[in-house]
């Protein structure tokens, strides 16, 4: 906060200093710690916003200004940002990145992998040169990969997928653990294909590759194997960690649904739901394994518990493409009449 107050007060000295005005955009993002505060990042854009309408080709500017609008609210307000920001800095691969923030809120994905091609060429152009292998386990990687799977192009996200697992069992170094665990993950739940699981195998040590393992086992029907794996997760899991919670929640109420015990199933991701929504806000490509607010909500009730849409997911949720994994699983219990439509019943 003492270096945001420090450059405002700079910023206020020299407003014509459009360096000094973009720093103090920077500074305001940086006092949420990393958490999104929808006044907070409004107010940068605000700073950043007459930097960019005096000069369209400050980089700083259209970052932060790009920072500042990526979620799906307020991501229209972004665009034009985004759009300059590709040309301004074409040899920049994070710059080239940072232009997804506002398709990926915008769900355009034809420009999130067109983005990510390109911020993903120009870093292993560099990562050549210097003599290093390409990064297949990187940011930029997962992005385009979950790009191709909301294009609905599996032969371009398994080829994808397939290098970062390659690269998981030969040479992964802890930078890229969590990338190959999320994009293994977004692979397995987003095309629901639960076989997917063990084709991607690799030894990783890791909690959120547990639970693809658990979620993957029950949905195939392997309910001892997923009994165990829950439990292995249940006895490494961090209680200080609540997306950790979140995940046993919901895989004890996909085993609650395969024992029979619909209340109790949700009951579990009801909880799971409220302790999600207290978390600061993400949004795709989901950090959160499998988003519990997705999977339980509160709509007309039957018997006294909260009765489901299509597939038993509530109508009140949005619906994207990992929400079916675990919606299907409430759909196949006796919460609510299943209906025609698929997606549309809701």
């Amino acid at each position: 906060m003492a270096y945001m107050n420090a450059m405002g007060r700079l910023s206020a000295a020299y407003p014509d200093d459009h360096e000094a005005r973009a720093f103090h955009s920077l500074s305001i993002l940086g006092s949420t710690d990393g958490e999104r505060d929808f006044g907070t990042y409004i107010k940068a854009a605000s700073v950043a916003q007459p930097i960019f309408d005096a000069n369209p080709d400050h980089p700083g500017a259209v970052h932060y200004m790009i920072h500042s609008f990526d979620d799906p609210v307020h991501a229209p307000l972004g665009l034009e940002a985004a759009r300059a920001y590709s040309e301004i800095a074409p040899g920049a691969g994070h710059a080239q990145h940072m232009t997804s923030h506002i398709f990926v809120a915008l769900s355009m994905w034809d420009d999130v992998v067109s983005a990510n091609v390109r911020a993903r060429d120009v870093q292993n152009a560099r990562e050549e040169e210097l003599g290093r292998p390409p990064n297949v386990c990187g940011h930029y990687t997962s992005w385009l990969h979950y790009g191709w799977l909301m294009q609905g192009k599996i032969a371009d996200a398994e080829r994808g997928m397939a290098e970062c697992r390659e690269r998981a069992l030969n040479s992964i170094v802890a930078s890229e653990t969590n990338y190959f665990v999320n994009m293994r993950a977004r692979h397995v739940l987003d095309l629901r294909d639960w076989s997917a699981a063990g084709r991607l195998a690799a030894d990783v040590d890791h909690p959120g590759y547990d639970f693809i393992d658990a979620y993957a086992a029950i949905k195939s029907g392997n309910i001892e194997l997923g009994q165990r794996r829950t439990d292995w997760l249940k006895a490494r899991s961090d209680a200080d960690q609540p997306r950790q919670q979140i995940a046993i929640m919901e895989l004890d109420a996909l085993l609650a649904l395969d024992a029979g015990e619909s209340d109790r199933a949700i009951e579990l991701l009801e909880e799971a739901a409220a302790l999600e929504e207290s978390l600061p806000f993400e949004f795709a490509p989901p950090r959160e394994l499998e988003a519990a607010s997705r999977a339980a909500g509160r709509g007309p009730r039957r018997g006294g518990r909260p009765c489901r849409g299509a597939y038993g997911v509530p109508c009140r949720i949005e619906l994207h493409a990992g929400a079916w994994a675990l919606a299907d699983g409430l759909g196949r219990s006796s919460i609510c009449p299943r209906r025609s439509g698929d997606r549309d019943g809701c």
